[in-house]
C-alpha cells in the first residue's frame, strides 16, 4: 500500500479509482495510467516530509493525511480540507491531472503544514493571501531543487498551457500587490 506515517492514498472523492496496491515492492507506471498519480503523490510527499524532518521540523504536521489523486469530479483544481478527520488533500483531473505535477502536490501539503503550525486560523482574505503565497513559494522551491528549468513557473505541468495560465514566482509586497485576489 502507498501509506506511511504522513500519507495514505485513498479514494474519498469521485471519480472512483481504487488506491494503487502492489503484491511486490515495485510500483512502476507510466503517465497514462491512473496509478502514476498515486505513486507521484506518495513519492513527493514522503521525500518532502523526510527533508522537513532532517531540518528539525519533525513535530510539524506529524500525522497522517489522506490523499486522493483523482477527485473533485475531474475539475481543474486541488484542495486541502481540514474539516475531516483525518485531514484530506484532493487533486482534480481537469486539463492536466494535478497529481502529475509536483507543484500542486507540495502546494496543497503546504496548506496542511500552515494549518498545523497555526490551527484553524486560515480565515479571511488577508490570511488566505499569505497562505497562498507561502504555499506557492514552498512548491516552487521544491520543484526548482528537482529541475531548475523554468524555476519561476509554479505548476509547470498543470499550468502554463491551454488549460490554465499557472502562476509565476515574483517579488510582491503585501498588501500593496494583492490586486483583489488571494493569488
Amino acid at each position: 500500500k502507498l501509506e506511511n506515517d504522513y500519507i495514505k492514498i485513498t479514494n474519498h472523492s469521485a471519480p472512483n479509482y481504487s488506491p494503487t496496491i502492489s503484491t511486490t515492492d515495485t510500483f512502476f507506471f507510466n503517465r497514462s495510467e491512473p496509478s502514476f498519480e498515486d505513486v507521484n503523490v506518495y513519492y513527493h510527499i514522503t521525500r518532502f516530509r523526510s527533508h522537513l524532518d532532517s531540518l528539525g521540523y519533525d513535530t510539524l504536521c506529524k500525522k497522517q493525511i489522506w490523499f486522493d489523486s483523482h477527485g473533485l469530479g475531474n475539475v481543474d483544481n486541488s484542495i486541502y480540507a481540514n474539516n475531516f478527520s483525518p485531514e484530506r488533500i484532493t487533486f482534480g483531473s481537469g486539463g492536466v491531472d494535478d497529481a502529475e505535477d509536483v507543484s500542486p502536490i507540495i502546494h496543497e501539503y503546504g496548506h496542511a503544514l500552515s494549518d498545523d503550525a497555526s490551527p484553524k486560523s486560515n480565515l479571511g482574505k488577508h490570511r488566505a493571501i499569505l497562505d497562498e503565497g507561502i504555499c506557492d513559494y514552498i512548491a516552487a522551491s521544491y520543484a526548482r531543487e528537482l529541475d531548475p528549468h523554468r524555476w519561476d513557473e509554479v505548476y509547470k505541468w498543470d499550468g502554463h498551457n491551454e488549460f490554465w495560465d499557472g502562476r509565476v514566482i515574483s517579488l510582491k509586497i503585501y498588501p500593496r500587490d494583492t490586486f483583489g485576489t488571494i493569488h
